[in-house]
C-alpha cells in the first residue's frame, strides 16, 4: 500500500510544479479480442495507466511513471491436462518510471527501470476471471500451471534517431534500439517506424509517433504508421520461469529470433490523444501451435 500512495503523491507534487498543458495522465490497453472477438491466447491482456510530464532544461526531458498489468495465456483457455499447455499461463505486474532525453529535433534517448512480481501475487487468474465474468464467456481454466512467484526487475533503454533529418516532416522514417536487462526479459530490438503525416508536421522530438508530443506547442497532429521489429530473445521468465529456480510446472525453450510488427494511427487535439494500433508477432517458443498471433491496442490521454 505504502509504494501506491507514493505514486499518488509523486504525480500530485508534479502536478503542482509543472506549467500548462506540459503534463499528462494516459490509458493504454492491449487485448487480441481487439482484433477478433475469437482471439483469447498467449498474450492476451495488457493494461497500462500512468502520468507523464514534461521538464524544460537546456535539452528538454520528459519524465513518466506508470502502473501495468500484463497476462498470458496458452493457445487453448481450457487446459485441463499439461499436455495441452503450449505456452504457460503467466501474470506480470509492474510500476515503472522512465526519463526520455530530448537531444535535438532528430533524435532521443530513453531509459525505464520497473520493479514488480510475475507468479500468483501478480493476481492473473483472479483479474482475468474478472474480465470475463464482465463480458459473458467462460473463466479460463489451468492458472495452476501457471509462472511461479519470482520477483521482477527491468532495466531498459531506447535510443532513436530519424533517418530523414531534412525532411518536410509530412513523411519519416525513424530507426530505434531498444535493450532490455533483468529478471523477467533479456532482449535487443531493432525496430524500423515508417511514419506519414496528415496534419500538423512535426520532427521526431515533437511528434506523437514516441509520445513526444508534450514537447509540441502545436495542439494538433495526426499521423498513420507502419513499423516492423527483429528481436533477438535471450530470456523470457513467462516462457522458461524463473531464473532463480526451477519451481514452475511448465516452462520451454524459446526463440531466440522473433519478428513482429505495427500498424496503426494517433492524433493529438487540443487538451487529448488517442489511437489504435494491430500488432503481430511470431511465436515465441517452438511448441507454441500458432506461427502468427495478433492483439489490439488503444490508448487515450489528457493533457493539462
Amino acid at each position: 500500500m505504502r509504494i501506491y500512495i507514493l505514486f499518488i503523491l509523486t504525480i500530485f507534487t508534479c502536478y503542482n510544479t509543472q506549467s500548462q498543458n506540459k503534463r499528462e495522465v494516459y490509458l493504454r490497453v492491449d487485448n487480441d479480442l481487439f482484433i477478433s472477438t475469437l482471439r483469447d491466447r498467449y498474450y492476451t491482456n495488457g493494461v497500462f495507466l500512468g502520468y507523464t510530464h514534461l521538464i524544460e532544461k537546456n535539452n528538454n526531458y520528459i519524465v513518466s511513471y506508470g502502473l501495468a498489468h500484463k497476462m498470458y495465456n496458452p493457445r487453448y483457455r481450457i487446459v485441463r491436462n499439461k499436455e495441452k499447455v503450449d505456452r504457460p499461463f503467466a501474470a506480470h505486474i509492474y510500476m515503472s518510471a522512465s526519463v526520455k532525453k530530448i537531444t535535438n529535433d532528430y533524435s532521443f534517448n530513453k531509459i525505464e527501470l520497473q520493479i514488480g512480481k510475475i507468479g500468483p501475487d501478480a493476481l492473473g487468474e483472479e483479474l482475468q476471471n474478472l474480465m470475463h465474468s464482465i463480458i459473458g464467456k467462460t473463466h479460463p481454466i489451468g492458472w495452476e500451471y501457471q509462472i511461479q512467484n519470482t520477483t521482477a526487475i527491468q532495466l531498459n533503454h531506447t535510443y532513436a534517431r530519424s533517418l530523414l533529418p531534412n525532411s518536410n516532416h509530412i513523411f519519416d522514417i525513424v530507426a530505434d534500439i531498444n535493450t532490455n536487462i533483468g529478471t523477467i526479459h533479456k532482449n535487443s530490438n531493432l525496430s524500423l517506424a515508417f511514419k506519414i503525416s496528415l496534419n500538423g508536421k512535426t520532427n521526431l522530438s515533437k511528434s506523437i509517433l514516441y509520445n513526444n508530443h508534450l514537447n509540441n506547442s502545436n495542439n494538433r497532429e495526426t499521423i498513420i504508421f507502419l513499423k516492423p521489429t527483429i528481436s533477438y530473445v535471450r530470456y523470457n521468465t513467462t516462457i522458461q520461469g524463473s531464473i532463480y529456480d526451477d519451481l514452475s510446472p511448465i516452462t520451454f525453450d524459446i526463440n531466440t529470433v522473433v519478428y513482429s510488427g505495427e500498424i496503426g494511427f494517433k492524433a493529438k487535439r487540443e487538451k487529448y490523444t488517442y489511437g489504435y494500433k494491430a500488432a503481430f508477432y511470431t511465436k515465441r517458443n517452438e511448441k507454441a501451435i500458432e506461427n502468427i498471433s495478433y492483439y489490439g491496442n488503444i490508448f487515450y490521454s489528457y493533457l493539462f
